[in-house]
């Protein structure tokens, strides 16, 4: 998500931008359970960023 928001945005390539929270929002085999909450901010956050990418772009 890091890597999308500022190298993406600031190279301005939208398909990277685009896979890259494609993957973070790709369903998964769920991981650590430990670390669920973290993926759930990840994929909000992605969500966000992906709602915005007309304004970023």
């Amino acid at each position: 998500v890091a890597e999308a928001e500022t190298y993406a945005v600031l190279v301005q390539d939208r398909a990277l931008f685009e896979r890259l929270l494609g993957e973070v929002l790709a369903p998964g085999d769920g991981g650590d359970p430990d670390r669920a909450p973290e993926r759930e901010v990840a994929r909000r956050r992605a969500k966000a960023l992906l709602e915005r990418a007309g304004r970023l772009f």
